[in-house]
């Protein structure tokens, strides 16, 4: 679970530094939050200036790694990996941090791997009618897009969904057992927060605005047992897929995939930014 920003540049893959890095075991397999819940409370917080990733672990020293290994005197051992299916090619970042979150996992033989800048790993979505379909969109350790879109709106329809539900089941149900608005945005993860507008419009966006910047749909996120892990505990409960699966279809579909429209790096996003629908489906 990452910190919040009040701003955030664009690199080739989607925002800068997003999602690059990923453990593994001491078999070399990528570790999710499906097994091990605990990699949820791991916070990590980017300082562009000292160009430093500061890792935070409950009741552990912080540890501050170098965003760029290759040219910090890390280790250059390169490494594969699989996300999602894709060879993955990354760069251990050392000894010193593979220790560190061995303890914090409780996990021995954990490490650390940044991809590489050169990996070619690309998304497999299919781009909406406007989106080039000249060159494949570059990906990092994301699963499956640059950018996932949320919908605050969205959050809090579900979550008067969640509380009907629980009232259904039993008319003495504690409503403080709901997660709060806050709690829920954070279980689906995703890179790009709106407000305001109607609660599951953006079902129907094709290409938007934010600030200045053009993104095209890659349609909707199809959801699974990850948003039921609690980013502020680590626990694992039925909700809110149980209530997502009822309402939305077997498919669990809620937020959106986008891409850029240029698909380079430069430029920022802002918080405050306006979003604007261009069109639409």
């Amino acid at each position: 679970m990452s910190a919040k920003v009040k701003e955030w540049s664009f690199g080739q893959r989607g925002l800068l530094y997003d999602r690059e890095w990923m453990i593994i075991s001491e078999s070399g397999i990528a570790l999710s939050q499906k097994r091990e819940t605990n990699l949820c409370l791991i916070r990590p917080t980017l300082d562009l200036l000292e160009q430093t990733l500061k890792l935070e672990y409950p009741d552990m020293t912080t540890f501050y790694l170098p965003l760029n290994c290759k040219s910090h005197q890390c280790p250059e051992e390169a490494c594969t990996s699989k996300v999602c299916g894709d060879r993955v090619r990354g760069l251990d970042c050392g000894d010193a941090v593979a220790e560190w979150v061995s303890v914090a996992l409780q996990r021995s033989g954990c490490r650390l791997i940044q991809q590489t800048k050169n990996d070619q790993r690309t998304s497999k979505l299919k781009d909406s009618s406007q989106a080039s379909s000249k060159t494949a969109c570059s990906l990092s350790l994301a699963n499956e897009s640059q950018y996932l879109l949320i919908s605050h709106k969205s959050v809090e329809m579900l979550r008067d969904r969640i509380l009907e539900r629980q009232l259904e089941d039993s008319p003495v149900a504690d409503i403080d057992d709901v997660p709060g608005i806050s709690n829920l945005v954070g279980r689906f993860r995703g890179n790009l927060i709106v407000s305001g507008g109607e609660a599951f419009e953006e079902d129907s966006w094709n290409t938007i605005e934010i600030g200045m910047n053009t993104f095209f749909s890659q349609g909707s996120c199809t959801r699974c047992q990850m948003i039921c892990v609690d980013q502020t505990t680590g626990q694992r409960g039925l909700e809110p897929l149980k209530s997502l699966a009822s309402w939305r279809g077997r498919k669990v579909p809620f937020g959106i995939h986008l891409q850029s429209s240029t698909g380079t790096a430069g430029g920022k996003l802002r918080v405050g930014d306006h979003v604007r629908v261009l069109t639409q489906k």
